[in-house]
């Protein structure tokens, strides 16, 4: 990562990664074993400033919708609940979840159809809507096919994350 694009990103995120709320997301697996939620949302936030800056997005937007997309705060292994039940409630447990964040409605949107396709009728038509949705997407195959182990950003992220617990 380039250090005025990490410095201008971390400036946005360190007040969440420092929130007791988002610090619980350390506590779940997301996708696999060795990544937690946090990881996976700051991943995602990440690559949505990233693409916000590149397609003229609304970059705090993206970046707090980035960070708080999977506020679900739930170990599914000590649930009912099945996977395609998971793939469409999380993104509005998120949503109540950071109630304390004082989301915009726009924010809101973002997190609730960044499961688009899975959530058919929750379509992303804004551009902010679509990069974090993307970004979603973009991190998830890249967490599940072990890319993510190999990118600089992400252990550059994974370092700033252990420095700001």
């Amino acid at each position: 990562m380039k250090t005025k694009k990490i410095d201008t990103f971390l400036n946005s995120v360190v007040p969440y990664i420092r929130n007791p709320t988002i610090q619980q997301m350390d506590q779940f697996t997301h996708h696999t074993k060795k990544i937690s939620c946090l990881d996976h949302s700051m991943f995602v936030s990440y690559v949505s400033f990233v693409l916000a800056k590149r397609f003229h997005g609304n970059v705090p937007v993206v970046i707090k919708a980035g960070m708080l997309h999977d506020l679900y705060l739930c170990d599914w292994k000590n649930t009912q609940v099945g996977v395609f039940k998971r793939l469409t409630i999380h993104p509005q447990m998120a949503v109540d979840n950071a109630a304390d964040f004082n989301l915009s409605q726009r924010e809101k949107d973002i997190i609730r159809k960044h499961m688009w396709p899975v959530t058919i009728t929750k379509f992303p038509r804004r551009k902010d809507e679509i990069i974090v949705t993307v970004a979603d997407k973009i991190c998830s195959i890249a967490e599940v096919s072990g890319l993510y182990w190999h990118l600089k950003s992400c252990k550059a992220l994974r370092r700033i994350k252990l420095q700001e617990a």
